[in-house]
Order: C-alpha cells, then sequence, then structure tokens
C-alpha cells in the first residue's frame, strides 16, 4: 500500500499490484482539493461540464502514468509483512473487480463505491479473511455530509501494517510513526 501526498501530508492511498501498477481511486481528476473540491467537481460533471468521468472512481493505471499526472513529494509505501503471497494474491483479485466502480463521495462501507483508503480495507479483508479497523476522522460539510473516514495517515496508526519505505519528506513529517522504515530518495 502506497501512501502519498505533499508537503509532508498524506492525502492519497494506491494499492500496488506489481510490474508498475496500482489501483486506486480518485474523487476528482485533479488532487488536493478536499471534500469541497471534490464534491463540487461531482456536481459539475453531474451538470454535464465536469472533468471526465474516466478520470475518477476506481482506477487501474501505471504508478508512472499517476506520477506524471499529479506532483508528489511525500512518500510511504505500508505493508502487512505476515502476508503469504498467497493472501496478498486473494487481496489482488477481490480488488481488481472493483475497477471502474464509483468514487465513493459519502465514505460509506457496503455501497459498491470506494473511497482510496476503502480499497485497502477491501485487500486486507480478502488477503486475512478479517475486517480490518483503523481509526477515522469526522467529515463534515455543513448540510451535505457529517460522517466517518479513514485517512492514509490512519494505516500509519495501526498495528496492522508496518511502513517499510519512505522518502525524507514522509520521515519528516511522521519520524515517530515510521522509525523503522528505510528511508530512500532524496525527497523530490
Amino acid at each position: 500500500l502506497i501512501l502519498n501526498g505533499n508537503s509532508g501530508g498524506l492525502s492519497h492511498l494506491m494499492v500496488y499490484t506489481g510490474e508498475d501498477e496500482i489501483i486506486h481511486s480518485m474523487a476528482t481528476h485533479n488532487t488536493m482539493l478536499g471534500v469541497f473540491g471534490s464534491l463540487y467537481d461531482n456536481a459539475k460533471r453531474l451538470l454535464g461540464f465536469g472533468p471526465k468521468k474516466e478520470m475518477v472512481g476506481v482506477l487501474k493505471e501505471r504508478l508512472s502514468d499517476f506520477l506524471d499526472r499529479y506532483e508528489r513529494d511525500t512518500f510511504v509505501v505500508v505493508r502487512d509483512k505476515n502476508l503469504t503471497s498467497e493472501q496478498i494474491e486473494k487481496g489482488l483479485s477481490a480488488i481488481r473487480p472493483l475497477v471502474g466502480k464509483e468514487y465513493d463521495y459519502d465514505f460509506s462501507a457496503g455501497d459498491q463505491e470506494y473511497y482510496c483508503t476503502e480499497l485497502a480495507v477491501e485487500f486486507l479483508k480478502a488477503a486475512t479473511g478479517e475486517d480490518p479497523v483503523f481509526n477515522t476522522t469526522h467529515v463534515t460539510v455543513p448540510g451535505l455530509l457529517s460522517t466517518h473516514a479513514i485517512e492514509p495517515h490512519h494505516l500509519l496508526e495501526s498495528d496492522l501494517v508496518s511502513p517499510v519505505l519512505a522518502n525524507p519528506s514522509a520521515k519528516d513529517k511522521w519520524e515517530d510513526q515510521i522509525k523503522d522504515a528505510k528511508v530512500v530518495g532524496t525527497g523530490s
């Protein structure tokens, strides 16, 4: 699982499936717009003048293509070190059919729509046979939304996965949570 963002923040999660391929879920064609920006993009799309549909929802693409489109300077790779290769394949087999599903704008579980960290939950649940439990953040959009969501940094707070790799930007911001991760790269 690759947690990523900018300026030390972790705003997105991708599941690396191998050979430069990722599965992830995007709320909007741009990143770092936040809940309000994502909802605004979705409303524009519904009215017929928003970003193209193929750039939102659960996507399968090359990691290098994603990084060409979206500037990222903060990365942490986390994994459950106890997973066998068979369990990893079970997890990947569970999320591959989700490609093409809608983005989960209301962060609700069990509705066939997925936000980025919800894919990690689905992957780990299929891989281990158990429902992973992570901390959540209360997300509020006045008059529209009041719910709880798992943010990428919540994975760093959990004992279910361990950070194995990080770049200097992540190390600076999340030093206590990723102290055992190997630091690679120059931060850019």
